[in-house]
């Protein structure tokens, strides 16, 4: 990954990307924007090899425990 200049940029870009992503898994398989969003966030996490934060895990768990 490049060197960013700063956190907020860092963030920005971050935010961006897995904007992005949910509005691609949202038209590949209709899924709701909460859904999504969860699994572009777990996505971007698994690409970039870091652990995700609890507060992600535990919206995980939540949705597993809904199915």
């Amino acid at each position: 990954m490049n060197k960013v200049i700063s956190m907020a940029a860092y963030k920005a870009l971050r935010v961006a990307w897995i904007k992005r992503r949910a509005r691609q898994l949202q038209r590949a398989f209709s899924a709701d924007q909460a859904t999504a969003q969860l699994e572009a966030t777990v996505d971007w996490y698994r690409f970039h090899g870091k652990a995700l934060p609890n507060r992600v895990v535990r919206r995980v768990q939540e949705q597993e425990a809904l199915a």
